[in-house]
């Protein structure tokens, strides 16, 4: 049996929604949990977080361009009560194209481009391994905005297609872990799908 949770937050973010020239500041956060029973046995339990701040701006009314901060981390034990401790941080290169400007409803396509490194250890409960991470994706996805009123916009967005490269180093030497991932429906600013609102301040 397999029980999964998942929450997505989009905080609170000050933007001109578009606005050609102005300037925005919002984020995601996201946590989950995950456990995978057989009987009474308990396969693998954890969770996963994910905080993301971003900055950005319109280039145009259909175009915007922001740079997201994105602190992420895991946490699984498995059957043998080994625990897989990861921690990763980076930034996030984004780019949205929307459509119907001057309109509420405003769907967009958009691209965006993580670079995170960081560390897995895994504690034995006799020892512990180390590990450093470094990770790189492309990755599409497609959302849209609707404004609720004229300074509030409620925004989703939703991982559509992309892929990512992770290389794992153990300390110590010994063989590089080198995996690519191409997938549908990939994480976004780190998951499947976020929603909250933009606050527009007038120039």
């Amino acid at each position: 049996m397999k029980q999964y949770f998942t929450f997505a937050l989009l905080t609170l973010a000050v933007s001109s929604f578009a606005q050609t020239g102005s300037w925005y500041v919002g984020g995601a956060a996201g946590f989950s949990t995950s456990k995978t029973e057989f009987g009474s046995i308990t396969l693998n339990d954890g969770n996963n977080w994910q905080f993301s701040p971003e900055v950005g701006t319109w280039l145009t009314d259909n175009i915007q361009l922001g740079l997201g901060v994105t602190l992420a981390g895991s946490s699984f034990t498995d059957i043998d009560n080994d625990e897989t401790t990861s921690t990763l941080g980076g930034v996030t290169l984004y780019g949205r194209y929307f459509f119907h400007p001057g309109q509420a409803f405003r769907p967009f396509v958009g691209l965006n481009v993580p670079v995170l490194v960081g560390t897995r250890k895994v504690d034995f409960g006799q020892g512990e391994t180390k590990s450093d991470l470094s990770s790189f994706g492309v990755n599409l996805n497609a959302g849209f905005g609707y404004a609720i009123a004229p300074r509030w916009t409620v925004f989703g967005s939703l991982g559509v297609l992309g892929f990512n490269s992770t290389t794992e180093k153990p300390d110590g030497g010994g063989e590089e872990i080198k995996t690519n991932d191409f997938d549908f429906l990939v994480n976004t600013l780190g998951n499947r799908f976020t929603i909250g609102f933009y606050y527009t301040f007038l120039q």
